[in-house]
């Protein structure tokens, strides 16, 4: 995997995501799918405290502020609404990681993607920078189709 391949698959993501999610309102991101699941808003959110696990192992610094991150990470489920940030908030922060995660691969090269890093979460195992990135990829993916069918429930067209 070379970093000019990540970083085209980042942006594939970040476009279908946007394009999921354009025309929501504040009211629309934040319901809740019937009869259960997370809102577009808690998904978004979990995306992007993902991408500052992604942001940590290219060395680009993280976006969200921990208060913000912290009850999305990985295996953390919650759907208060009073801990989801603003559909504008979550927006900017999107648009930052993105740009930070584009000028962080540019700096990486095939041998830095090579190098094992330590497990990043609980119960994980060292494993090379690359690997990692793709696995976070490949789960920003998942969600981003999520975020299509959260669209289609709530009666909007497909965007993609």
């Amino acid at each position: 995997m070379t970093p000019e391949i990540l970083k085209w698959l980042f942006q594939i993501t970040y476009e279908c995501g946007k394009m999921n999610l354009e025309g929501f309102s504040e009211v629309e991101i934040t319901a809740d799918p019937q009869p259960s699941g997370n809102n577009a808003a808690w998904i978004l959110s979990h995306i992007l405290a993902e991408r500052d696990t992604v942001l940590e192992l290219l060395g680009g610094g993280k976006v969200m502020t921990e208060a913000e991150r912290k009850p999305f990470l990985h295996f953390q489920i919650s759907t208060a609404k009073a801990l989801l940030p603003s559909k504008a908030r979550l927006f900017e922060i999107w648009d930052e990681s993105q740009a930070r995660i584009s000028a962080a691969l540019d700096k990486q090269t095939p041998e830095t993607l090579d190098e094992v890093v330590p497990a990043v979460m609980e119960g994980g195992k060292p494993d090379s920078r690359g690997r990692k990135i793709v696995f976070f990829h490949f789960h920003e993916s998942y969600h981003i189709g999520q975020l299509g069918l959260l669209r289609r429930l709530l009666g909007k067209e497909g965007a993609i």
